[in-house]
């Protein structure tokens, strides 16, 4: 008989829009991508392979949360995907220059002159 992490895995596939196949995957997974893991392979090998066989439906940064959120590896900065944040994460943005007082008919330090012409010249007109 199987074991209940492996029929729970099997069920998942069977039931494809069911809350938590994904996390219930990789659990199911989880010795081998910890034994991929420890034997040099990276997340995306893994996870690339995994997708393939349609083994796992889960992307690659849920994948990656995933190996560190359970603690079978640290993930580095090469593996971590372009533009995600990784989690736990602050995000800081780079301070920012309080914008300057202007009093009604100064310009804006910088700006060119700009003066609206309410009657068009008709020569310029297409």
């Amino acid at each position: 008989m199987a074991t209940l992490s492996e029929r729970l895995a099997e069920k998942a596939k069977r039931n494809p829009n069911v809350k938590g196949q994904g996390r219930a995957a990789f659990i199911a997974l989880k010795p081998d991508i910890k034994s991929a893991l420890d034997e040099g392979w990276s997340a995306k090998e893994i996870w690339t392979l995994l997708r393939e066989e349609e083994k796992i439906s889960i992307s690659y940064s849920v994948f990656l949360r995933y190996i560190r959120a359970y603690g079978l590896k640290e993930v580095s900065k090469s593996e971590e995907p372009i533009g995600q944040v990784p989690a736990g994460s602050e995000v800081v943005s780079p301070p920012v220059a309080a914008p300057a007082e202007v009093k009604p008919g100064e310009k804006f330090a910088g700006s060119s002159t700009f003066k609206l012409n309410s009657e068009p010249d008709k020569e310029n007109l297409v």
